[in-house]
């Protein structure tokens, strides 16, 4: 019987008994039928690409998720995702699709996926349309065909940095002086393939800051020096580059040491660097202490450690020790760095997030902290 139908049974006069006795008058009778209760919430039935598929196409251009029932679409967001995927579909800016009875959802990606790109992506809390709520998390994982690249290099990508700091005297951990600033670095390739990370402080990117210069070759990324911006211009280029991260990336350490040579007023001084680097291996980092919205997929750690002496001229005195640890996330590069420096009786230390600064961030979003990117940070 249908739901929530008023029916009318009549009975006629003529209706008898087995006897033959008859009713003698038309009887009519109505009742209601009930309604029956939708207590199942929604559930993913399949998706494309497949759940699982580790050698998604480049060229894949959608992902689609089916429903066993209709979707209340303003239920269905992401709880959770892995931080390249969460910056690509940023910068596409991409509204999902439904078909028209709500059990289809598709949206575009980007004509061409980064080669490695992994996509996480967790669904919870979604709702039918009766308001039943999917509280089991549904994590889908797949991952672009490829090997993902750990340190692109694009002529003329800009980033957005936020850097947390402090300062103190050696044997106080707490800090005389702290503070915070962001602002933005662009990566320019130089004629000989070099490039160099050039700061700024401003989204207008000019004038230009200090720099450092670095190499990429198949088996190594090398620094080949600095440009400061101090009292006086102070450009320094190593006598040796300095092997920071060998490629391919793998755990492990190694060792590496260069030379420069200063002036100091008048005077040329000698400094000597010895550099111990090591990678950690891969694992899953969140962007905000307490779990939140994004994290990192299969970031490597990079940490190294930095001393650099110069010639007094009756023997080499410790300038300064440094250690620098990096998390690379797949498909972005360098995407936080932390930092803890010693020179004389002072330590100083910072913490810094960088992050693409997209092509979408120039329709009035641009935002003036990494809390716009993340609130939940």
């Amino acid at each position: 019987l249908p739901e929530d139908t008023e029916i009318t049974v009549i009975v006629g006069a003529d209706v008898a008994t087995w006897g033959g006795t008859t009713l003698g008058t038309e009887e009519t009778f109505s009742f209601t039928t009930g309604v029956e209760v939708d207590t199942t919430p929604p559930t993913v039935i399949s998706t494309d690409p497949v759940n699982g598929n580790m050698s998604v196409a480049a060229t894949q251009g959608f992902f689609r998720m089916t429903f066993s029932e209709p979707v209340n679409p303003y239920t269905l967001e992401p709880s959770r995702q892995s931080l390249a995927f969460y910056f690509l579909m940023m910068e596409l800016d991409s509204e999902p699709i439904w078909s028209e009875g709500g059990t289809v959802m598709t949206i575009q990606l980007p004509n061409l996926l980064p080669a490695g790109l992994p996509v996480v992506v967790e669904f919870v809390d979604f709702e039918d349309l009766a308001g039943n709520a999917q509280e089991t998390p549904f994590v889908f994982e797949a991952k672009v065909a490829g090997t993902a690249d750990y340190l692109p290099v694009v002529d003329g990508a800009q980033f957005f940095m936020e850097e947390e700091w402090a300062e103190g005297n050696v044997g106080n951990e707490n800090p005389q002086n702290d503070g915070d600033r962001y602002y933005f670095q662009q990566m320019e390739v130089q004629l000989d393939n070099t490039f160099r990370m050039v700061d700024y402080e401003n989204p207008d990117f000019d004038p230009p800051g200090d720099w450092e210069a670095y190499s990429k070759t198949a088996s190594a990324l090398q620094w080949l020096g600095f440009f400061e911006i101090q009292d006086v211009f102070v450009k320094e280029m190593f006598d040796t580059p300095v092997v920071i991260l060998p490629l391919p990336i793998t755990a492990g350490p190694w060792t590496d040491e260069t030379t420069l040579t200063v002036m100091m007023g008048e005077e040329p001084v000698s400094f000597r660097a010895s550099l111990r680097g090591n990678v950690l291996p891969q694992a899953d980092y969140n962007i905000a202490e307490s779990g939140g919205e994004v994290f990192i997929k299969d970031a490597w750690t990079v940490v190294l450690e930095i001393e650099v002496e110069y010639d007094s001229g009756e023997g080499w005195v410790m300038a300064f020790t440094e250690e620098d640890t990096s998390w690379y996330a797949p498909t972005l590069g360098e995407v936080r760095i932390t930092s803890y420096e010693v020179e004389d009786d002072m330590w100083y230390e910072d913490l810094t997030w960088r992050f693409p600064w997209s092509e979408m961030m120039t329709k009035g979003q641009r935002p003036t902290s990494s809390e716009e990117f993340f609130p939940q940070r």
